[in-house]
């Protein structure tokens, strides 16, 4: 009983880990006009802006993730967590979780 226990545990630990989280990109600075973009855990999301204009500010749910400044997460790499950045360092363009 004990061996089942710690492998529920295990397998319940693995799944938190590699759930999908919430980063909201914001265009303006001081993490204003946001738009959430849910991350899949360990694959690279490529921001699009329908208007063209960069991401320049955000947060996440709580996850740490990683921001780049180039799409395929490719370029200059940042970490992004709850409490944000009320302005990134560079534009940015995909995120990692």
């Amino acid at each position: 009983m004990k061996f089942y226990t710690e492998i529920t545990l295990i397998a319940a630990t693995a799944a938190t880990l590699a759930q999908a989280a919430t980063v909201n990109v914001c265009k303006g600075q001081g993490k204003t006009e946001c738009i959430p973009v849910n991350a899949p855990a360990f694959i690279c999301t490529n921001l699009v802006s329908a208007d063209g204009r960069p991401f320049i500010s955000g947060y996440s749910d709580g996850a740490v993730c990683d921001i780049y400044s180039s799409p395929n997460c490719n370029g200059i790499g940042n970490t992004v967590d709850g409490a944000g950045w009320s302005k990134f360092p560079s534009n940015v363009w995909s995120i990692e979780c």
